[in-house]
């Protein structure tokens, strides 16, 4: 439900070899574009549920105080956002400029299906300030490089200071291990002192507009009460238009039930970009929680973008006794045609050189993606999305 409160999402990160190149994530961790991905660093992460309850403190383990250094604050002019550094590290240009770029393709995004919206500046602070009872309405952008555990628990915490209406507000955001960056529903850290929805970004690593985007997703999701991963994450099944696949003529799934050995699977074709570290895919774990994040991004960018309008619709997600459901409307088209767009691509990217794929999952993935977000805001525009 809107205003929802603990949710966290972490992403990890890892310096790229190339200093020039910009890192993305991939599945729930990053590398350098030289290390290969093995056993031994596939998981190399911090697997406590992100949505989990009271952390406990090392017994006989003294927790220092939080320090509150002087935050770097930068004017945000009219979105409804905050960015700020714990005085150790702070945002780089170009990783100033993305978080601009990345609010600025949310706002036009939503703007496009609001009907309460009046520009793209209003639309973002409409959603992304729901729900808010104590915690201030603002997304907090803060970076940080901290090593401190200020419980005592051997996963880095990041402190702050911020000031809002003439207001300094200190916040702490739980462990963010260096070289992570995690996504934050507003939340009641210390008794009577509230954080704000954030982003927070600790260590040594560039952050991209496509990455603010997709932690930005999370954030939405947690807004909605998780209606969109919960829509995609069981007793569903998006299919492909019917073409030619391993020599018969059947529709294939996207994404969703598979089979009773695979009951869920992300899919790779139709994403905007490749499965390995890509624009498009930041975070290519099999799971519905950074699928959704990653629809998301697809969606907002594709969505931005002239005659990026989906070819299907009439969609049946479904799960089906034999082959999945085709779209009912659009399979026709003409195919290949010009996709003069970012975000959502009809390319399989499963196959050497990600041919053009004539089952349409770019347009199926993108079709779905704007009919859940125009449902999402019509059953918000009570409360003025």
């Amino acid at each position: 439900m809107p205003g929802a409160t603990g949710g966290v999402r972490k992403h990890i990160y890892v310096a790229n070899a190339a200093a020039t190149a910009p890192a993305d994530a991939r599945k729930n961790y990053w590398v350098a574009p030289a290390l290969a991905v093995t056993s031994a660093n596939q998981f190399n992460v911090d697997a406590r549920n992100p949505f989990g309850a009271q952390r406990t403190i090392v017994p006989n383990t003294p927790a220092p105080t939080p320090i509150y250094p002087t935050a770097t604050l930068v004017p945000a002019n009219t979105f409804n956002i905050v960015r700020v550094s714990d005085g150790i590290r702070t945002w780089s240009p170009n990783e100033e400029f993305s978080i601009s770029l990345g609010v600025l393709q949310v706002g036009l995004a939503f703007d496009k299906i609001s009907l309460n919206a009046t520009n793209q500046y209003d639309a973002f602070n409409r959603v992304m300030t729901t729900g808010l009872t104590n915690a201030d309405p603002i997304t907090l952008f803060l970076r940080a490089n901290s090593a401190i555990s200020f419980t005592g628990d051997g996963f880095p915490d990041v402190a702050a200071t911020y000031i809002y209406n003439g207001q300094t507000r200190n916040v702490v955001y739980d462990d963010i291990t260096n070289g992570v960056c995690k996504a934050f529903a507003a939340k009641e850290f210390a008794l009577g002192q509230y954080n704000p929805r954030a982003v927070v970004c600790n260590g040594i690593f560039e952050v991209s507009e496509y990455a603010i985007v997709h932690e930005l997703g999370h954030i939405f999701d947690y807004i909605s009460g998780s209606v969109l991963t919960n829509g995609i994450a069981s007793n569903f099944q998006l299919g492909s238009c019917i073409t030619l696949i391993e020599g018969s003529t059947t529709s294939y799934t996207i994404m969703g039930y598979v089979s009773p050995a695979n009951p869920w699977a992300r899919g790779r074709r139709g994403w905007g970009s490749g499965s390995a570290i890509s624009p498009f895919q930041q975070s290519p774990e099999n799971i519905p929680l950074e699928a959704t994040a990653d629809m998301f991004l697809n969606w907002v960018y594709r969505s931005n973008n002239n005659n990026s309008e989906p070819k299907v619709s009439s969609l049946n997600t479904s799960i089906s006794p034999s082959t999945p459901h085709s779209p009912q409307n659009g399979c026709d088209v003409v195919k290949p045609f010009d996709q003069n767009w970012l975000g959502f691509l009809n390319q399989d990217w499963s196959a050497q050189g990600a041919p053009f794929d004539n089952g349409l999952p770019g347009e199926t993935r993108h079709a779905y993606m704007k009919e859940r977000m125009i449902a999402i805001f019509s059953s918000n525009i009570s409360i003025g999305w």
